[in-house]
């Protein structure tokens, strides 16, 4: 008998080894969400690149901006969101500029969920550098369509999808510049 007793100790510790292990797998999959302040870095990725969101503007419905020159202006009901960001590499390797999945939360509760279209620079549609130097920091706006005129953003929600926490932003009265909108052209008849 007491030669058994070591071999059930190391089969009950390899039990609750594993079994530690198997608990441990839901929680690192389900990825927490942080509250963030608007006009502060925050880390977006593991790797190093971190985020700072400048500043939202909102054009109430699809119009003739160059940013909008492709989109489809639907019913007319809709319009968009411009965030410009600057993004830094803070690691001593190049990484991706990365690409950004959105949610927006509205007063009724009702919700837009997408990818951001960019990075831009410039006035229209010019692409951003694709990748980041390390120590670098660039300046790029990016673009999200769908948001309804008749609603009011309360909560912006970033999800990196690539292991960091997912950063909240509460919006207050005045964080988001509504822009006028711009002519779009006339069709040629």
């Amino acid at each position: 008998m007491q030669k058994n007793r070591p071999m059930q100790r190391s089969t009950a510790l390899l039990a609750a080894a594993l079994f530690g292990i198997a608990a441990a797998l839901p929680a690192a999959a389900d990825t927490p969400t942080k509250d963030a302040p608007l006009g502060a870095y925050f880390r977006y990725t593991d790797d190093g690149v971190n985020v700072r969101i400048d500043k939202i503007e909102r054009v109430m419905h699809v119009d003739g901006a160059p940013l909008a020159k492709d989109a489809d202006p639907g019913d007319g009901t809709t319009g968009y969101l411009v965030f410009t960001m600057s993004i830094q590499d803070a690691a001593a390797n190049e990484q991706s500029v990365p690409s950004f999945n959105a949610v927006v939360l509205f007063d009724d509760q009702s919700q837009v969920a997408d990818g951001l279209q960019g990075p831009y620079v410039g006035a229209g549609k010019g692409d951003g550098p694709g990748s980041l130097q390390p120590k670098q920091t660039i300046k790029v706006r990016y673009v999200l369509f769908g948001i309804p005129a008749d609603r009011t953003v309360t909560k912006i929600i970033f999800d990196p999808n690539q292991g960091s926490a997912k950063r909240r932003f509460t919006i207050k009265p005045g964080s988001i510049v509504t822009i006028p909108e711009v002519p779009r052209p006339k069709p040629a008849e």
